[in-house]
């Protein structure tokens, strides 16, 4: 079967069902594939989750069901003796370490500007929140305390 989708005037695809707007055709169609001809539906055997792609079933498994998951999902742990936190992803292993193992030097960077927002003393970027401050510091830390290995496992720059 051929598919032929309508194009806007810059050459991006549009879904003859929805609004999706996609770049390329391949990628319409596995969006036309997935939401409105139900050829890619992939369901949870445990539960009632459904989705289009067999990627985001596998993710749901290892979230939801890990003890039916085919792959294992990796886990990120804090390289700190005696410190037995871990995580399911690198950002939460780094925010983990940051605020906890480098808060003393994340505060030397910490700064505010006239308005009471965050910045970062080091290179001037101004932040809405501090996690994103925090999440920053990584760029700005300086190269002793970047050179450590447990630092670069914690941050999640190396394993």
């Amino acid at each position: 079967m051929v598919y032929e989708y309508q194009r806007t005037e810059s050459g991006d695809y549009v879904c003859p069902h929805c609004d999706a707007v996609k770049k390329n055709q391949s990628t319409m169609h596995m969006h036309y594939k997935a939401n409105h001809d139900g050829s890619m539906k992939h369901k949870c055997k445990d539960c009632n989750y459904e989705t289009a792609t067999k990627q985001a079933l596998d993710k749901h498994i290892q979230a939801r069901h890990p003890e039916k998951a085919e792959k294992k999902a990796k886990t990120f742990e804090c390289p700190c003796n005696g410190c037995d936190y871990n995580s399911k992803n690198k950002a939460g292993l780094r925010s983990h370490y940051m605020i906890r193992h480098l808060s003393n030097e994340i505060d030397t960077y910490l700064g505010k500007n006239d308005d009471g927002d965050i910045s970062c003393t080091a290179c001037g970027l101004e932040f809405a929140s501090k996690p994103s401050f925090i999440y920053h510091m990584v760029n700005c830390l300086s190269e002793d305390i970047l050179s450590r290995k447990e630092v670069r496992i914690g941050l999640g720059l190396a394993t």
